[in-house]
């Protein structure tokens, strides 16, 4: 699945990064709260 930061539009991709987003911190380019990676429909 991927998700969307509503902060900066990075997307991140979890079957590349083989790591769930549930396992983040937060966003990997603006370190805001994982909260607003947001699920994106494909």
């Amino acid at each position: 699945m991927k998700y969307k930061c509503d902060i900066c539009g990075y997307v991140y991709d979890e079957d590349l990064e083989e790591k769930p987003v549930s396992d983040l911190d937060c966003c990997p380019q603006c370190h805001m709260d994982q909260t607003h990676l947001k699920p994106i429909d494909e």
